[in-house]
């Protein structure tokens, strides 16, 4: 393609991004700030979109689609418009305060700034350029979540629309499995690990708001559907770790959910999950056993993620602040022989060879935080490692605010899948692809306002425990409690 052609298809993707971002998303935001019904549709759109139509939705200013980075370009989309519309609907609305700045706000914003100092040693700075606007754009869905779940009902809508979501892409895969004969489903996606990744994201807090004993039962029943849903997407994907993390994440929720208090439904939901877990494994059983016994890891000197990793630590050793976000994949390949020579030393040890073209486009490293210490140095991390920490607190703290209210089980169901998600990212760099993190963000800007919406109403509780505890540690002391204040 010739450069004149090149930029006037950019031009193109430019002005049908700006029309779409800045005349049509405003325009669908002022009918959304009328209708609160609206807005929840939006908010389906905002997970059902991307799980099916996240590529075929956008258009990719700059496009460098044959780069195997996480970041290929400057995309706009439906994703983009979807957020937009929502944030002008909540700006519009004579019903609500719009907060540009939630809850979370400032680790993130930081994350980003500290990642960006690696442009400076940045081999290709647009590329950089390309990760930082990507990680700006995804938070426009956090502002938007958060200033769009206002009530329980928009709680509800959300939950819903994960339910359908999940229904709709474990339609797809049960298609793949047995009317197309695919061994490892990938679903609407790239991959079996970024589906079965989203779908146990989407999933197990889907199951904490089942056993809420807020929940009422039809809608117990549909977000077990979506849940019993999200399982079978991971079996059939026949991801290891996803496997694993889905059933303890789902064995942890319903253990703690019984501690806090027994009832008919969750002892109900108990023998039902049994059940199914027995029939799906009885039904696949043989394709499970076999990717886990056939999937042994090689030794050190055969593991490919050993040597990807060994690329990531050589890169930081060379330079504190990265080789520069997005530009893994720059300088760990051909014509740059300094990464490029682990990976071609292994493929002789294992008597494989090639020419030196075979090595221009060499993959990225799989695991999220190897990744983030060779592209971003050591800022970078420490910025990755402070937003989640901090979000993962703000989950934390909505639970505790809220109890066993459908919003407190549902910002349970968090504080349960978060870790056991920020482990399995040792593995797998899932968060960088723009279907997960747009989930990530969506469920943790409701969380943000799980947690500011009830700071208000769950403070005289606090402040009734501490007197409590204030008294009792008074009395067993014996000292005199001091008098209440009269009001009067």
């Amino acid at each position: 393609m010739n450069p004149v052609a090149f930029e006037q298809i950019d031009a193109m993707k430019l002005a049908t991004g700006a029309l779409a971002c800045f005349v049509a998303a405003p325009l669908l935001g002022l009918v959304a700030a009328t209708s609160a019904w609206v807005r929840r549709l939006l908010l389906l759109f905002l997970l059902f979109v991307p799980s099916f139509w996240l590529v075929n939705s956008s258009v990719m200013v700059v496009s460098v689609e044959w780069y195997r980075g996480h970041t290929k370009g400057f995309p706009v989309g439906a994703l983009d418009v979807l957020s937009i519309a929502l944030i002008v609907a909540a700006i519009a609305s004579p019903k609500t305060r719009f907060n540009p700045a939630p809850p979370g706000t400032v680790p993130y914003l930081l994350f980003v700034a500290l990642c960006s100092i690696s442009v400076l040693a940045a081999e290709r700075p647009l590329f950089t350029a390309m990760a930082i606007y990507k990680f700006l754009a995804a938070f426009l869905v956090y502002v938007a979540a958060y200033n769009t779940v206002r009530s329980r009902a928009d709680l509800r809508a959300l939950l819903a629309a994960a339910a359908l979501t999940l229904a709709a892409q474990c339609a797809v895969v049960v298609k793949m499995r047995y009317l197309d004969g695919t061994h490892q489903a990938v679903g609407t996606m790239v991959h079996q690990n970024s589906l079965s990744m989203w779908a146990y994201f989407l999933g197990l807090p889907l199951f904490a708001a089942a056993l809420s004993r807020s929940a009422k039962r039809w809608e117990s029943l549909l977000y077990l559907a979506g849940t019993a849903a999200a399982g079978l997407i991971v079996v059939f994907s026949l991801s290891r770790g996803a496997v694993a993390v889905f059933g303890v994440g789902a064995v942890v929720i319903l253990s703690l959910s019984t501690l806090r208090g027994v009832t008919f439904r969750r002892l109900g939901i108990a023998a039902a999950c049994a059940a199914a877990a027995l029939l799906v494994f009885g039904k696949a059983h043989d394709s499970i056993l076999s990717r886990f016994e056939g999937a042994t890891d090689n030794d050190k000197s055969g593991d490919l993620r050993w040597v990807l990793n060994r690329m990531s630590a050589e890169m930081l050793d060379d330079s504190a602040i990265g080789v520069g976000w997005n530009n893994f994949n720059v300088v760990n390949s051909r014509p740059l022989h300094r990464y490029s020579r682990l990976l071609e030393e292994w493929d002789r040890k294992r008597g494989f060879y090639a020419n030196s073209a075979y090595y221009e486009k060499n993959p990225n490293t799989e695991s999220l935080y190897w990744m983030y210490l060779a592209e971003t140095g050591y800022p970078g991390f420490v910025g990755l490692i402070l937003w989640l920490a901090a979000w993962f607190v703000i989950a934390l703290r909505a639970w505790w605010a809220r109890g066993d209210s459908l919003a407190g089980a549902f910002a349970f169901g968090l504080v349960c899948t978060l870790p056991v998600f920020y482990a399995h990212h040792q593995l797998e760099r899932i968060l960088t692809q723009g279907i997960n993190l747009s989930a990530f963000m969506l469920f943790m800007g409701t969380a943000a306002r799980i947690l500011h919406g009830a700071t208000a109403e769950a403070a005289p509780a606090r402040q009734l425990r501490l007197g409590l505890l204030y008294r009792l540690l008074t009395w067993s002391i014996g000292s005199r409690p001091v008098p209440a204040r009269s009001h009067g």
